[in-house]
């Protein structure tokens, strides 16, 4: 299945269309109040952060939970090895960035912080 890259009200939206449900049969099979994310997609709620929301709305919607983490601005639990591992935060950072080496595999040096888009110095490579 191909998953389009969007923000939540679009994925949302375009969830409903794909699967033929309505947002109460969305919110029955996620486990969410129907109301709320009425007013979330009206733009008159916060964009949902509870785990179990998230993961619900990922698997009724029948897209991956990263995709819906993505589409609420947050990074996926499953990433959360990024905020651990350098070798790996390093390693997505520099395919992200375009052009920079990758770090070996298993190669989890401590160094000064890498923000998106720099270059990795050279003594984290």
């Amino acid at each position: 299945m191909s998953e389009q890259w969007c923000d939540f009200k679009q994925l949302v939206e375009a969830g409903l269309k794909r699967r033929g449900i309505s947002l109460r049969e969305l919110c029955r099979r996620a486990g969410t109040d129907a109301s709320y994310l009425s007013k979330v997609l009206a733009g008159k709620r916060n964009l949902p952060e509870q785990q179990a929301v998230l993961s619900g709305l990922a698997e009724a919607l029948e897209v991956s939970p990263e995709v819906i983490y993505l589409a609420v601005g947050r990074i996926p639990p499953s990433w959360e090895t990024l905020r651990r591992d350098r070798a790996a935060f390093n390693s997505v950072n520099g395919f992200l960035s375009g052009g920079a080496q990758l770090p070996a595999a298993g190669a989890n040096k401590a160094g000064p912080a890498v923000r998106y888009g720099e270059a990795i110095p050279e003594e984290l490579l």
